[in-house]
């Protein structure tokens, strides 16, 4: 390991922006250097929520049209 700082970069995916109505759908995470190189693999998983998922209309609109909640129920 270098002396140099190391990043975590962490990105979630979520069913909308209200905090006590949504939640946490995906997480990944990404190690890199200081140059931005990653360090190992991406981490990715789903968070799935027992007793379902509350969508605000538009991260529903949005989720449908890129694919990710075909992939997200899929998993």
């Amino acid at each position: 390991m270098s002396d140099k700082p190391y990043y975590l970069f962490l990105d979630l995916e979520t069913s909308g922006l209200d905090v006590q109505k949504t939640q946490v759908l995906q997480i990944a995470a990404q190690l890199t250097t200081f140059n931005l190189e990653p360090v190992g693999d991406l981490y990715c998983k789903f968070v799935h929520n027992p007793g379902g998922v509350f969508f605000e209309t538009g991260a529903l609109r949005l989720h449908t049209e890129t694919g990710f909640l075909a992939a997200y129920f899929a998993a």
